[in-house]
């Protein structure tokens, strides 16, 4: 008997050990003095192995002493299968095996058990369970014993305390007569069912007092029902006794023939002149009004006397002069047929009963089939015929069969233990067959004196054929008789080695893995005590700090493979090409591409969406204002059509086209100044103050700067008062790499030549000869009146320029060289001031060979700015401000809530940046609290509309709902990051959410789910809650629900080892990819277990297909219930061999 516990006694040393295995650490459990313990509230386990046991440390305070009784044991929980199976999952050895452990597990426990106090069910102990006498004072509790509980008179006067009887404890019925008045007893004060026999006077009674149907055949006395009391033909033969009517009761000549049962007239009823005896046989005439006895009737049968038969209950002689009469014949059958234990027939090989005939105690029936319908041909030593049992459709197993069975035969088999399956007896021949063989009975004498070479020459005919076959090499073997001799010798070690052959085979061809294997034979053990958790788990999963190239097993990966990726604290599974991120330890999603959002993102406060790999690009609210932060080393880019329109800078804001404002700007009111901003917008900068000033104002140690763009260098433009003519300052070219200020002097000095330092502070005074450099003054510089002395001119000025290092006052400069007249400031031509037929210009360059870096140009009573505009401090624009290149704006531009920039209306945005009806970004809600940011687009035949939107809470929402996507099928995000993600569509194109369009989720038909893991349709679930899987799934756990408060109509499943034995376990490959299984056959269950095969619309071969499927695990009751069944059977040998 196998060891589920171990006892000790309290001796206060807390740690026991015990030995005995289990399946896991929480089936241990600890008793002390019959009271379950709580594992680490009162002890420990420590050093525990599933196959060797442990050690039960008590805790410090719950240590046992002595005499406590302690009792380590093992509870196997066996609410939960170790392995369950769904529909159409593979059955594995190894689940089979922990359901087995399990079971058996359970089984020895149960063979075990000791009843304890936490084993037995409140209010199961009844009376009978309690041995007499053994229930003592101190197993009752206080105030438990109750009137009930005494037995009449049981109660003596010295059970009772002086003064405890008062009026109260007196009982009913017990006041006698003597404490009673006369007449006090009235009816009322008699209880029902308390006047008896002796309390009513004789005669009493009459027939008022009788209620109607109250008069039973118990009060009636014996002998008082006369036939006077009896109405007619009220007796019939319910009213009549047996054996009470006698030959006196019945009338003459009232017996028919229907009133004798059939058999009921014996011998001696007859009246002797009617039967004819063995003696009087002879003599006596043939009629039909005579009867043969069984003596006479044999003599006249076997014309022999009745000396020459044998009488039931005598021995049968062994010869052929005596006949049996029939009770002898009969009776030696029963004898014949409980010899082996009893006797079945049926017509033919179809008509095998449901179950097995079973003969007596420990002997099997035999079963008589009369004729084979068709020859029965046995495959080796076994003949199966289909359908034989024709009510259950089952196949019959005959074992034990040498040859085949004629057709016509009748043959003997004998009933075994497994439903439809028994072993041949012999055969019965035909009647044709009995005439043949008495034809040729003379042959038959002479085989049988040679029986036993007849015997052995037919178990060898086969050999025979082979051998007069073979006459050559029988030759050739006569002639090797001492090698034959000497293998002879071994013969028995050489079929040991045959029986082997197989497996030799096989380890010669894996010789160097045997090789391998022997050097290694200690991890080999240790896999093999291992090999269940080995086989579903370290295969399948692994952790390590970078992508593995094989499984946990040394294979190559497989799709599906997972592993835990420590390095980024990412699960990843295996897509059959690499490895996919999946999602990391905190939970986020890793990092995937082609998503699409069609519902809102919601990030709380302070929640950053991060873009870009370095997550640069930050949108977040922090609770007061909304956020979108550059966290890299660029700028701050919005953009249209490709082309940037916002820059945001390190050192301000960059604007490429127009900007529309509607509102105040820096407390001015924008739509009332809107011919300035339209001015500005034009490249106007104008007061509309008389006699006012433009200031350019920068801020600090800033600077009013007029920048280069493009090949153009800086130009400062200064026009005539009717703008027809202007001059321009130019900076030096870029190629020159010059940097340097010019400080301008204190005061003016009459005539004065303006010159600089080295330092570049610039003074005014008389050019001197020192100041002018050789060959510098060219023909430009002279005036024409000027008295120069002839040495001093070149023959012709040509085409040469004037130039001056001195101060040109009064008068204007004209330059009237064609159409394109300038006037060049520096002596490189930094600044140019020109006009042609487009009109007045002001250029600034790096070099005298490019056109310009940047440029003022009048327009229609303003200016355009072609390179950049930097306002330092702040800019009061009166007109329209149009930048072509950008706009550089080291200030903020701030616009108050109620604050406009030009015309706006009652629900449009108060500041817009953009082009007119194209483009924008606009700026809090005119006539709102709303603080939001909302951007519009514009192209051609579609209105300008709002795009999207930044909530004053942070939210970033679409222009209008289902309007927009995020991202493009090639204009991707990177990544992106959710607290959650809520989608009223799709989270990828076509229904689909997913990586790519090889590996995604799907959902279809309103009713399924199917998921794509490299193009193939690999899981779905269904509407009704099915879940398909096109390949293995490998759980720790899995559970099914069967509260018995879901359920109804509950009942035990009967026969269940029948019905066990009626499946079969096969093993098969899958034609989907040639992988081999075992499991059973899904239409050969559901003729024995239908509610497990169900028929589903699932992922078959050929794709979508209806395909049948078994639920493994509701076969797990047939199992418990036939495990069950087996071991009654096995419980009911045991005792009968104990009892035998």
């Amino acid at each position: 008997m196998a060891t589920t516990f171990v006892d000790y006694t309290g001796d206060g040393n807390a740690t026991k050990q015990f030995s005995f295995p289990s399946y896991k650490v929480e089936d241990i459990k600890v008793e002390v003095d019959n009271v379950v313990k709580t594992v680490s509230t009162h002890y420990n386990i420590t050093s525990y192995t599933t196959t060797g046991g442990g050690n039960v440390v008590f805790t410090s305070g719950n240590i046992p002493a002595s005499p406590a009784a302690i009792r380590i044991f093992r509870d196997t929980d066996v609410d939960t299968a170790k392995a369950t199976y769904t529909a159409g999952s593979s059955v594995k050895a190894g689940d089979l095996n922990n359901n087995q452990t399990q079971l058996l597990y359970a089984a020895q426990e149960e063979q075990n058990q000791t009843v304890i106090t936490s084993h037995i069910k409140d209010a199961a102990v009844t009376t009978a369970k309690i041995k007499a006498d053994n229930i003592t004072g101190a197993l009752i509790a206080d105030d438990q014993i109750n009137s009930e509980h005494y037995v009449a008179d049981s109660i003596d006067t010295e059970h009772y305390a002086p003064g405890s009887v008062d009026s109260a404890a007196i009982g009913a019925s017990q006041v006698t007569t003597n404490e009673l008045a006369n007449d006090a007893v009235t009816t009322i004060k008699i209880t029902d069912l308390n006047v008896t026999t002796a309390k009513i006077a004789n005669d009493a009674i009459n027939g008022t007092k009788i209620a109607d149907d109250s008069i039973n055949s118990e009060h009636y006395v014996d002998g008082s029902v006369d036939h006077v009391h009896l109405a007619n033909d009220i007796i019939d033969g319910d009213n009549i006794q047996d054996d009470v009517v006698n030959s006196e009761h019945i009338a003459a000549g009232a017996l028919d023939n229907e009133h004798y049962a059939a058999g009921s007239i014996t011998s001696d009823k007859l009246n002797g002149a009617t039967v004819i005896t063995a003696s009087e046989q002879g003599s006596a005439t043939t009629n039909d009004t005579s009867f043969l006895t069984s003596a006479a009737a044999d003599a006249r049968f076997f014309n022999i006397s009745s000396g020459d038969t044998i009488k039931d209950g005598q021995t049968f002689p062994d010869n052929d002069t005596t006949i049996a009469t029939t009770a002898a014949i009969n009776d030696r059958i029963i004898d014949i047929v409980n010899d082996v234990g009893g006797f079945d027939i049926i017509a033919s090989e179809q008509h095998f009963p449901n179950t097995n005939p079973q003969g007596a105690a420990g002997s099997a029936a035999v079963l008589s089939v009369k004729a084979a319908s068709t020859t029965l041909t046995p495959s080796g030593t076994t003949v199966t015929i289909t359908n034989g049992n024709l009510a259950d459709n089952a196949d019959i197993t005959i074992t034990g069969v040498t040859a085949a069975i004629p057709s016509g035969f009748g043959f003997l088999v004998e009933s075994t233990g497994t439903l439809h399956t028994y072993t041949f007896h012999r055969l019965v021949p035909n009647a044709t067959e009995v005439t043949t063989v008495a034809g040729v009975a003379s042959n038959i004498t002479t085989v049988a004196g040679v029986a036993s070479n007849v015997t052995t020459v037919a178990g060898i005919s086969s050999n025979i054929t082979t051998v007069a076959g073979n006459t050559s090499n029988i030759n050739a073997v006569a002639g090797n008789a001492s090698n034959i001799n000497a293998v002879a010798a071994d013969a028995s070690d050489i079929g040991v080695v045959a029986a082997d052959g197989t497996d030799i085979g096989l380890v010669a061809g894996s010789i160097t893995n045997v090789n391998t294997a022997a050097t290694n034979i200690a991890s080999v053990n240790n896999a093999s005590a291992n090999i269940s958790s080995i086989a579903n788990f370290g295969d399948q999963y692994q952790v390590a700090s970078s992508n593995p190239s094989t499984d946990g097993g040394g294979n190559a990966l497989a799709e599906g493979d997972l592993y835990f990726n420590t390095t980024a604290n990412e699960l990843k599974v295996y897509n059959g090409g690499a490895w996919q991120g999946g999602v990391t330890a905190s939970g986020n999603f890793a990092s995937t591409t082609g998503n699409t959002f069609t519902g809102d993102n919601v990030y709380n406060d302070n929640a950053k969406l991060k873009l870009g790999t370095g997550s640069d690009l930050e949108l977040f609210h922090n609770a007061n204002n909304s956020i979108i932060n550059d966290a890299g080393t660029g700028t701050l880019q919005m953009q249209t059509g490709g082309s940037t329109k916002l820059e945001i800078q390190s050192g301000g804001v960059g604007v490429t086209g127009n900007i529309t404002v509607s509102g105040n700007v820096d407390g001015r009111d924008v739509a009332a100044d809107g011919s300035s901003l339209d001015n500005f917008e034009a490249g106007n900068v104008t007061t509309d103050v008389t006699n006012g000033n433009i200031k350019l104002t920068p801020n600090g140690t800033g600077v009013a700067e007029v920048r280069g763009v493009g090949g153009a260098d800086g130009t400062l433009q200064l026009n005539c008062s009717q703008n027809s003519h202007g001059i321009k300052l130019k900076s030096p070219a870029h190629s020159a790499g010059a940097s340097y200020t010019l400080t301008f002097p204190n005061s003016i000095v009459n005539n004065g030549a303006l010159k600089t330092d080295s330092s570049g502070n610039l003074s005014f005074g008389l050019v001197e000869s020192a100041n002018i450099t050789d060959g510098t003054i060219v023909n430009a510089d002279i005036n024409a009146s000027a008295a120069i002395a002839g040495t001093k001119i070149a023959p012709d000025f040509g085409s040469q320029n004037v130039a001056t290092t001195g101060t040109i006052t009064g008068g204007t400069i004209t330059s009237n060289a064609g159409t394109n007249n300038q006037v060049v400031i520096g002596h490189d031509g930094s600044i140019e001031i020109s006009r042609n037929s487009g009109g007045a210009f002001i250029d600034f360059k790096s070099t005298t060979s490019e056109d310009h870096d940047a440029r003022i140009q009048e327009n229609s009573g303003g200016f355009d700015i072609s390179g950049n505009v930097n306002i330092a401090s702040g800019c009061d624009v009166t007109g329209t401000i149009t930048a072509s290149a950008g706009l550089d704006i080291a200030g903020n531009i701030i616009v108050d809530r109620g604050a406009k920039i030009g015309t706006v209306a009652t629900g449009q945005s108060s500041i817009n940046i953009g082009t007119s009806g194209g483009s924008q970004i606009g700026f809090n809600q005119e006539g709102t609290n709303d603080d939001s940011i909302r951007f519009y687009t514009h192209k051609s035949g579609v209105a300008h509309v709002e795009r999207l939107r930044i909530t004053e809470d942070g939210h970033l929402l679409p222009g209008s709902d289902n309007g927009y996507d995020l991202g493009g099928s090639s204009n991707r995000f990177a990544q992106a990051y959710a607290h959650t993600v809520n989608a009223s569509n799709n989270l990828y194109s076509g229904s689909r959410i997913g990586r790519d369009s090889n590996d995604y989720l799907t959902f279809a038909d309103n009713d399924r789910m199917d998921i794509f893991i490299n193009g193939n349709n690999e899981f779905r679930f269904e509407a009704d809650g099915d879940f398909h899987a096109d390949g293995d799934i490998t759980a720790f756990s899995t559970t099914t629900a069967s509260d018995a408060r879901l359920k109804s109509d509950i009942h035990t499943i009967n026969d269940a080892l029948g019905i066990v034995g009626k499946l079969r376990g096969v093993s098969y490959k899958w034609l989907r990819d040639g992988k081999s299984d075992i499991g059973v056959i899904a239409q050969e269950v559901e003729q024995v277990i239908p509610e497990v095969v169900k028929t589903k619309k699932t992922l078959g071969l050929d794709g979508e297909e209806e395909i049948k499927t078994v639920d493994y695990g509701k076969m797990v009751g047939v199992l418990i219930n036939a495990i069950n069944e087996l071991k009654a059977e096995i419980e009911e040998l045991k005792n009968a061999k104990t009892t035998g």
